[in-house]
């Protein structure tokens, strides 16, 4: 069977006027135009910040508790299982129920899980296994929503708006990126404290669970249900689909393994500014910002370029640079340097990320969509161990030392599958 489902088509009539070359302004938002995306784009904002927020207070709060970067790394495991192994399932209900209902669900589960916490701060009785039960709870809810948050967007948009779209997703994400890890860090040393953190986590949850209501439920629904099949054949359809598209194949192995060896940076980034640079809460939380600047830059990048040809090989090289950048933050000597090299290893993240999201969708049939980017967000189950591997490592050797050699990975990573897969370099 051939590498690229020729027969996709855009799932219902939109409005397809030419994308605005000669407006560089315009260009970038063009895909908001459509009042449903925009809705869902807006949608999201409160979980990008929520998010992002979390993902520096969870790893800084883990590290406090007890002193060890391990720690940080079984919290990723923890939120990284449900994911791994319900996945697929997330996938296959976002094929078969309506993606808007199957978000609003995911999210909800994530929203009270993150309140527990906050809750327990409050009366004083958390402890360090608390925040494991919560990464859990985080992990279900993500991987119920993550086949139809992606798959959802391709319903959304035109097919050839679909990279547009995508790099405008992340970009929603990689401005929180760069106000909400500041922001929780002065909240970190306000009256607020931890738990208020906590509590303006919850808000923003439910403010995005609130506003994925105001999407008309009726435009959802699955491209093709049959009641007569049962889940677990479901499940093996979008199974034995990914097998016979090798390039579907290969771009799931690019996402999970630059994301198993390189996202350990995030997570390790309290860390290694306290045991290399000597800084605190609050310059931690620049640290996260300048990678979000440079995730900015990255989608805003990603969401001016029209089609084009070589996307497998610029997966590759822009996939090579974020290791390569890994490896430059991780032996910055001050951190000064280090504000300054996060900038474009931010660029690369987000670049690369809304790279692979769109080409792998491209290639998946409409009514297999939701499987197929539910196989590929199976990511975020493996990734953790990754994470739990480098902190491990960085107890032993220093977190410098981890970075500077999860980064390598990724680099020989890139290089390996140029070489391997034909399906890649001809990517178009």
């Amino acid at each position: 069977m051939s590498s690229t489902s020729s027969s996709n088509t855009p799932e219902h009539p939109i409005d397809t006027q030419s994308f605005p070359q000669g407006n560089p302004l315009l260009r970038p938002f063009w895909s908001l135009r459509h009042g449903n995306y925009a809705i869902y784009w807006f949608a999201m904002a409160g979980q990008f910040w929520a998010m992002n927020m979390q993902m520096f207070v969870r790893s800084w709060y883990a590290y406090d508790l007890e002193g060890r970067a391990s720690l940080i790394g079984a919290v990723a495991v923890a939120q990284g299982l449900p994911v791994l192994f319900f996945s697929l399932f997330g996938g296959a209900l976002a094929d078969r129920l309506n993606k808007r209902n199957v978000i609003i669900v995911g999210f909800t589960v994530a929203t009270l899980s993150t309140l527990g916490v906050a809750v327990l701060i409050t009366t004083g009785d958390i402890k360090w296994w608390h925040l494991i039960i919560s990464a859990m709870g985080s992990g279900l809810g993500m991987a119920l929503a993550m086949g139809a948050r992606q798959s959802i967007i391709l319903e959304l948009v035109a097919r050839e708006e679909l990279l547009n779209a995508v790099a405008l997703f992340n970009l929603g994400n990689n401005v929180a990126r760069i106000a909400a890890p500041a922001v929780a860090g002065l909240l970190l040393g306000m009256a607020l404290g931890i738990q208020g953190v906590y509590y303006v986590m919850t808000v923003l949850s439910v403010t995005s669970v609130v506003v994925l209501f105001v999407l008309p439920s009726g435009s959802f629904q699955p491209a093709v249900r049959d009641e007569r099949q049962s889940m677990v054949r479901n499940i093996g359809e979008g199974l034995h689909y990914i097998k016979d598209h090798r390039v579907i194949i290969w771009l799931i192995l690019v996402f999970t393994l630059s994301a198993t060896f390189g996202m350990p940076y995030l997570h390790l980034m309290p860390v290694l500014a306290k045991e290399a640079w000597g800084v605190e809460a609050s310059k931690v939380g620049l640290l996260f910002s300048m990678a979000g600047v440079g995730a900015v830059i990255g989608s805003l990048g990603m969401a001016t370029l029209g089609n084009f040809r070589g996307k497998g090989v610029l997966l590759l090289a822009i996939t090579a640079a974020f290791g390569a950048g890994i490896v430059a933050l991780a032996l910055s000597p001050i951190y000064l340097v280090a504000l300054f090299v996060l900038v474009p290893l931010g660029i690369f993240q987000s670049a690369r990320i809304s790279l692979n999201s769109a080409l792998a969708q491209l290639q998946a049939h409409a009514k297999i969509r939701g499987r197929v980017m539910g196989v590929y967000h199976m990511e975020t189950g493996v990734h953790p161990f990754g994470i739990l591997g480098i902190s491990l490592l960085a107890d032993k050797i220093g977190p410098e030392y981890a970075l500077a050699i999860s980064g390598c990975i990724v680099v020989l990573v890139c290089g390996y599958i140029y070489l391997a897969s034909p399906e890649m370099r001809s990517l178009r």
